[in-house]
């Protein structure tokens, strides 16, 4: 009889992979935001039911600078295995838990996918285990909200004049002869001294008797005269109102309408 010769393929082993992720949280505009404690969590799906990950020991304080590092390890990995990482980053609260909106995840690396995942849509940065154009060292960029970005102050000559404080009907009102009581209802005027000048907004500030600073943006954000959102007086003794104008992302000083 003939010999059969039979080949017999090299058994596959299972291998793991590490992934370092450093998290960089900045401003649409490339700033360096007001920052807040956040939490950076992960997930690699499938199985199902999903595994959440998240470390308390990684939220940070608010008013840390540092930003987040993490090492993702997935193990028995096999070539064609359907497995992915999802990574995103919150904002921290108590406990164990993480607010469930998550910051935007922008400008992804190379073989990395930025979008929203899961159910409720949650923003994420997704990768393939088996894609080896990853990179094993990476920074994830998640993008601010607004309510953390303020414009950068550039010192300079004031640039609000017609500074004014108004009743709920608009009608003026003298800081110096008029009465202002609790529930009464104020707005403040604002208007550039230079017509020129392309306005992106006006902001209100309002310092209360006992620190409190409540701060808007005018309803009519642009033009050459513009009118804060209605304030309504909670607390006895003197207000501190103040007034900017913005150009683009900058803002001029501070300028007081009453003390």
């Amino acid at each position: 009889s003939n010999p059969t010769s039979i080949t017999c393929e090299p058994a596959v082993v299972p291998t793991s992979k590490t992934w370092n992720v450093t998290t960089s949280f900045i401003c649409p505009d490339g700033s360096t935001p007001s920052t807040i404690g956040r939490r950076l969590f992960w997930v690699v799906w499938p199985p199902s039911p999903l595994t959440w990950y998240y470390n308390p020991i990684l939220s940070l304080v608010d008013g840390s600078t540092t930003e987040i590092t993490q090492a993702i390890t997935v193990d028995n990995i096999t070539p064609g295995l359907v497995k992915s990482v999802y990574v995103g980053l919150a904002k921290a609260s108590d406990l164990d838990n993480f607010d469930a909106k998550a910051y935007k995840a922008i400008n992804p690396p190379t073989g990395v996918t930025a979008a929203t995942y899961f159910n409720p849509p949650t923003e994420m940065f997704n990768w393939s285990v088996i894609n080896d154009t990853v990179p094993t060292n990476m920074t994830l960029k998640f993008e601010a909200p607004e309510e953390l970005c303020e414009p950068i102050i550039i010192p300079s000559e004031p640039m609000c004049k017609d500074v004014a404080i108004l009743d709920a009907n608009n009608n003026e009102l003298d800081p110096a002869t008029d009465t202002f009581s609790i529930g009464m209802v104020l707005k403040f005027r604002c208007a550039a001294d230079d017509p020129d000048i392309q306005i992106t907004k006006y902001e209100f500030k309002v310092t209360e008797p006992n620190g409190t600073i409540v701060q808007g943006s005018a309803i009519n954000p642009a033009g050459s005269s513009s009118t804060s959102q209605e304030y309504q007086i909670t607390q006895y003794l003197d207000h501190q109102v103040q007034c900017r104008v913005c150009t683009g992302t900058s803002c001029q000083d501070w300028v007081s309408i009453i003390n």
